[in-house]
C-alpha cells in the first residue's frame, strides 16, 4: 500500500455491481490534500517534497467519492458534490469507515416502510442468508486451495438458530476456520488483531473490510435505504 501511495495518491476506477448489474462510478483519493473549485472544476491538490500537484476530479460522472487520509474540502468544493449527488465516504488505516455524507436527494424513500417491514419479519432470515454466503465462498475458496480438512470444517457448520446472536455464532465460527488456514501457513499471521491491526495480513484484513462495508453501505444508500 505504501509503495502504491509513493507513485500515485489518486486512483479512478469503476466497479460492477452485482446487486443490480450496474456500473458505479468511484474516485479513490489517498493521503493528504484538498479538494476545491477552479474554473468550474472540482481538482484535488496535493503537496509532496514541497511540489505541489493537481488533480482534476471527474464529478460529472462520479457516484462515489472515496477519501483515506486527511482531506479537507473548501466550501464550495461541498457544495459542488452535493449539487451532483455525489455520496462522499471517509476511511482511515486503522478502524474502517468514519463517516459517509449523503445528498439529501438520496436519503428519503418509500423503500424505508418495506425496510422497516423486513426488519422486523425477515431479519433472522436474511442474517442467515448473509452467513450461508460466508460459507459458501469460504468453501469455493478452500476447494480452489485444495485444503481438503479446512473447506469439510467448514461444510461441517449448520447455520441453524432461532436468534441473532446464534447466528452470528456461527459466522464466528467460520472466521475461526479460516483464521486458522491463514495461522497454518507461511503468512505473518498469528491471530485476528484490530484498532490498530498487528502484521500485514491484519491490516490488509481490516483495510479489506472498511472497502467492503464502505460500498455495500453506499449502494444501499444510492438505492435509498436508511
Amino acid at each position: 500500500f505504501h509503495k502504491f501511495e509513493k507513485f500515485s495518491n489518486v486512483w479512478n476506477c469503476r466497479l460492477k455491481s452485482r446487486i443490480d448489474n450496474q456500473a458505479m462510478n468511484v474516485f479513490y483519493v489517498f493521503g493528504k490534500g484538498k479538494i476545491l473549485v477552479k474554473e468550474k472544476c472540482i481538482v484535488l491538490e496535493k503537496y509532496e517534497n514541497n511540489r505541489k500537484f493537481s488533480t482534476k476530479i471527474p464529478i460529472e460522472n462520479l457516484d462515489i467519492l472515496f477519501c483515506n487520509g486527511l482531506i479537507g474540502f473548501s466550501p464550495l468544493s461541498l457544495h459542488k458534490i452535493f449539487s451532483k449527488k455525489v455520496m462522499t465516504v471517509f476511511v482511515d488505516d486503522y478502524k474502517g469507515v468514519k463517516g459517509i455524507i449523503v445528498p439529501i436527494e438520496r436519503i428519503f424513500s418509500t423503500f424505508h416502510v418495506l425496510q422497516y417491514k423486513a426488519y422486523i419479519y425477515r431479519r433472522l432470515e436474511i442474517a442467515k442468508m448473509i452467513v450461508e454466503s460466508l460459507k459458501a465462498s469460504a468453501i469455493f475458496s478452500f476447494n480452489a486451495l485444495q485444503e481438503e480438512e479446512y473447506k469439510n470444517k467448514v461444510e461441517s457448520v449448520e447455520i441453524v438458530g432461532e436468534s441473532i446472536q446464534e447466528i452470528m455464532g456461527f459466522e464466528s465460527k467460520i472466521w475461526r476456520i479460516i483464521y486458522s488456514y491463514l495461522k497454518s501457513g507461511e503468512i505473518d499471521f498469528v491471530e485476528r488483531a484490530y484498532n490498530p491491526p498487528i502484521g500485514k495480513m491484519n491490516a490488509l484484513i481490516s483495510y479489506g473490510n472498511a472497502m467492503l462495508y464502505s460500498h455495500i453501505t453506499l449502494k444501499l444508500l444510492k438505492h435509498k435505504f436508511n
